[in-house]
């Protein structure tokens, strides 16, 4: 890190130089499809557990959560990271501010 006092630049090569994380966007889709697959656990869920209540989750498992996933993508949200080696998507995880988050709301105790 430059710009930080006693920090210079790291003379260590990169060493995932083939390694690329981005956020999914429109024309990333078919990569985040192809990651998920066809097992129904992971085509089902399409990380919207912690996003909408449960009891919705369950009646759209599957197609519906995927379509609320990308109708996130479309109103210019960033729901999450796309992890790439060599332009292959090997990996992701789902991002959301905590306010945005209901499932996770009944989970947390603010001590209130």
């Amino acid at each position: 890190m430059t710009g930080m006092p006693g920090m210079t630049d790291n003379p260590l090569p990169d060493p995932f130089p083939d390694l690329g994380i981005h956020p999914l966007r429109s024309a990333r889709r078919p990569n985040l499809e192809d990651l998920f697959g066809s097992d129904k656990v992971r085509s089902g869920c399409w990380c919207m557990w912690w996003r909408i209540p449960r009891s919705q989750w369950i009646r759209q498992f599957g197609e519906s959560n995927r379509q609320t996933l990308y109708r996130l993508v479309q109103e210019g949200r960033t729901p999450g990271l796309v992890a790439y080696f060599n332009e292959v998507a090997i990996g992701w995880v789902s991002l959301e501010p905590r306010a945005g988050s209901g499932s996770s709301q009944k989970a947390v105790d603010t001590g209130d």
